[in-house]
């Protein structure tokens, strides 16, 4: 009997354990709100997120190009650092590839674009100027 009710005990455990790790709201992609899709428009021009010591800045310009700037603030000086890439709409979101080949996915949200799988779900903000 305390054989069967360990085994019993044991298959609960495992049962519940699948229940409670399955999908969840985890990954959810943002959407804008209704009206505030995201156009060629929208998106052209740069866009910026700023970290404490460091920024980086996606400028998507209208060819389809390009150009990810990276800088940090070491030693009482700025290092930049650049990348070049193309871009592709996907509805309410931009495919970059990297000339290097690497690929990142940002999502918009009606105001900021947000790297997709970014567990620090890190911001961009487009700059007016």
């Amino acid at each position: 009997m305390k054989k069967t009710y360990g085994i019993l005990m044991l298959a609960i455990l495992a049962v519940c354990g699948v229940a409670f790790v399955s999908c969840g709201d985890d990954n959810k992609v943002p959407t804008p709100p209704p009206g505030q899709e995201l156009t060629v428009e929208k998106l052209l021009g740069t866009w910026r997120c700023d970290k404490k010591g460091e920024y980086e800045e996606l400028t998507f310009n209208e060819d389809r190009t390009l150009v990810r700037l990276e800088a940090e603030y070491d030693d009482g000086r700025w290092e930049e650092d650049t990348e070049n890439g193309t871009w592709q709409q996907e509805n309410n979101a931009v495919r970059v590839t990297y000339s290097d080949g690497d690929t990142e996915t940002y999502d918009y949200t009606g105001t900021a674009l947000v790297e997709r799988g970014d567990a620090d779900e890190v911001f961009y903000k487009k700059e007016i100027k």
